[in-house]
């Protein structure tokens, strides 16, 4: 049952983030911020924010930089998990330059 809920929950999701964006792009270093972003991104998610997070938007495969201006462009609120490793991103820093202000 549980798994039915998590599919539908996913399925609605995309097709509203395909819709109409996302409310939150949560902005993270890989290297030592994915587990505190995963946290936050489901804080959102259970608060009914849609979120686009890296590690489970970006297909594999997908064009990285691409994904992320996408992303970016169809968010309305960025978060960043600053970390040391978020402080020295250069992703991280791109991130937080292409977002639209």
């Amino acid at each position: 049952m549980r798994n039915a809920v998590l599919w539908v929950r996913r399925m609605l999701r995309w097709m509203g983030t395909a819709l109409v964006g996302h409310d939150v792009f949560v902005s993270y270093a890989r290297s030592d911020g994915r587990d505190y972003a995963r946290a936050v991104a489901a804080g959102l998610e259970d608060a009914n924010l849609w979120t686009f997070v890296g590690y489970e938007a970006i297909p594999p495969g997908e064009q990285l930089r691409k994904a992320l201006d996408w992303g970016l462009r169809r968010s309305r609120l960025l978060v960043v998990v600053c970390s040391p490793g978020a402080v020295s991103s250069k992703w991280v820093a791109l991130e937080v330059e292409r977002f639209p202000k």
